[in-house]
């Protein structure tokens, strides 16, 4: 699901200290602001479904419609963005192209799960639960890991 992150031996990464934190939330996943103000500062995104929405949190903070699932294609300073006025735009499709890394939200994936959010950049799962049951997973990961030519 996630590129692997790896944590140097005997040091928690900045990243695994974040999952440590959220993994395990109840949904719907209120995030403490204190940890997103965290992720901030530190340059990391937690990133989850939520209800028909895919949200990133932290030093990436937008939410994207994802009802039927959703792609969300990152370049090396996160979102692609079209800053053209249609969608047609060669500057745009050319973003898009290069972008080297992705989020996914995907609904019901398996029986007894809602939402996966799985991204192609290095990156940690979390967590969702309902009831005590698996709810979904979300995947926390560092703004650094989107640089070209580092992955």
């Amino acid at each position: 699901m996630c590129t692997e992150y790896e944590d140097s031996p005997g040091i928690e990464s900045p990243i695994t200290g974040i999952v440590s934190m959220i993994d395990g939330i109840e949904y719907p996943a209120n995030i403490n602001k204190e940890v997103i103000r965290k992720a901030e500062e530190l340059g990391i995104v937690i990133c989850y479904g939520a209800s028909d929405l895919l949200e990133f949190e932290g030093a990436m903070c937008a939410e994207f419609g994802a009802c039927d699932g959703v792609t969300i294609k990152l370049g090396q300073n996160g979102f692609v963005k079209n800053i053209c006025s249609d969608d047609d735009c060669p500057y745009y499709h050319l973003e898009l192209k290069n972008a080297k890394h992705e989020v996914r939200a995907e609904w019901e994936p398996e029986p007894g799960v809602s939402c996966r959010v799985t991204g192609t950049m290095p990156c940690e799962e979390f967590r969702i639960m309902e009831d005590g049951e698996l709810f979904g997973t979300g995947i926390v990961f560092a703004m650094e890991s989107l640089k070209y030519g580092e992955n």
